[in-house]
């Protein structure tokens, strides 16, 4: 460990991990571990005390979480943007053929789906030359 590090944000995630690790470790190992890893070095040390090396573990899981939840929030606005618009061609075109059409709720049999509805309304009509091609990936 060093004073290398300037500030906790330019601390490697594996070093961190590494020391959250030892730190972990030493909780177990008894008083004397925990005395020598949980100090607080002058000057500090970003990637080994720590406080700091705690801190800054908790700050970087916040900001994933908070990117996660983004992402899931948008997983589930195109889900159901994609369901919609299957339902809508279905509705429009396929309802009197298949009555008992299943909806699949997955996102990979969403798409599925979809793209079968829209290969089959585009081969019912005569395509532009070259186009055929873009069906047949």
């Amino acid at each position: 460990m060093s004073t290398k590090y300037q500030n906790s944000k330019d601390v490697p995630l594996e070093v961190l991990l590494e020391r959250l690790s030892e730190l972990a470790d030493a909780v177990s190992k008894g008083r004397e571990t925990q005395d020598r890893e949980f100090t607080i070095r002058i000057p500090a040390e970003c990637d080994r005390d720590a406080d700091i090396v705690i801190h800054e573990a908790v700050n970087r899981i916040k900001v994933l979480q908070d990117r996660v939840s983004e992402h899931e929030e948008n997983i589930i606005k195109t889900n159901n943007e994609a369901s919609d618009l299957r339902l809508s061609i279905w509705r429009k075109r396929y309802i009197s053929d298949s009555s008992d059409y299943e909806l699949y709720n997955s996102i990979d049999g969403l798409i599925s789906q979809v793209d079968n509805m829209v290969a089959s309304l585009l081969t019912e009509q005569q395509l532009p030359n070259g186009l055929d091609g873009l069906l047949r990936r």
